[in-house]
């Protein structure tokens, strides 16, 4: 395979990229945002979840994180884990 060719096949996954780099980086803005509000708010119920979910999170190693994503996704979301053709085969 020449240059060429990796370069055309590298640039037509290009636009996939960033298109799922910036919907994921809105989704977990929003995301954060949205939990940073709740952990903030003087409500018990809905400061105590965003203050377990937060814990939990900030506790799990990133390597486990990764592995569940990998795994756990697509057996989560089998539908659309098959289409985007993520995870183990």
């Amino acid at each position: 395979m020449t240059i060429t060719k990796i370069m055309s096949v590298i640039l037509r996954g290009f636009p996939v990229t960033l298109t799922l780099l910036l919907v994921s980086f809105i989704l977990a803005s929003l995301l954060g945002v949205a939990l940073g509000w709740l952990y903030l708010r003087k409500n018990g119920l809905l400061s105590g979840l965003a203050r377990v979910y937060l814990g939990i999170v900030r506790g799990t190693p990133p390597l486990l994180m990764l592995l569940l994503s990998y795994y756990g996704l697509p057996v989560l979301l089998k539908g659309v884990g098959s289409t985007l053709m993520v995870g183990p085969k």
